[in-house]
């Protein structure tokens, strides 16, 4: 309907619609590049209306169906998931549960020991968060703290350290347990 708008001289119009301004002015001062470029797009309108509507469909979240043709030529569709609930919060339990399970895959990595920028590296949590969730760890019991010769501060998980008190790098780094 927008194209049609160009049979009475208004053109670039879609363009406005599809959030392309500065080519709607370009057509509408040039009369869609002296029709030229509005008989293209006659042609290409389907193709811009979805491709723009899978951009606003990826900023709300929302899973598309992709169509992939492959080597046989048949055509074979990604299952689509329900879009996220928009206004459902997170649930706290669960972020809980999914940052311990973090910090203790990446403590048993380390042989046991971690350090808040270590977790901050492999996670989406900032230093400062890091830091307070290793704390919260020692303070329920599950982790000790000690300081390396350096003065770096090490969270140790005493279910994964993979050495006895003769092991040479442990003591070669100069751990000190508080």
């Amino acid at each position: 309907m927008l194209w049609a708008a160009s049979l009475f001289g208004f053109c670039g119009l879609h363009r406005f619609y599809l959030g392309k301004p500065w080519t709607g002015v370009l057509y509408f001062f040039t009369f869609g590049l002296l029709g030229i470029g509005q008989l293209i797009d006659l042609f290409r309108i389907p193709g811009m209306v979805e491709r723009e509507n899978l951009q606003q469909q990826l900023k709300q979240g929302a899973t598309v169906n992709l169509h992939i043709q492959g080597p046989s030529g048949n055509i074979a569709t990604s299952p689509q998931q329900p879009p996220p609930l928009l206004h459902q919060a997170p649930d706290p339990a669960e972020q809980k549960k999914t940052l311990e399970t973090t910090i203790l895959k990446l403590a048993r990595q380390h042989k046991g020991r971690l350090t808040p920028v270590e977790l901050a590296v492999n996670s989406s949590l900032s230093l400062e968060e890091s830091q307070e969730a290793l704390e919260e760890i020692v303070r329920r019991g599950y982790a000790e703290i000690a300081v390396a010769d350096t003065g770096s501060i090490i969270y140790e998980f005493p279910g994964f350290l993979r050495f006895d008190d003769s092991d040479e790098e442990y003591l070669m780094k100069g751990y000190e347990k508080i």
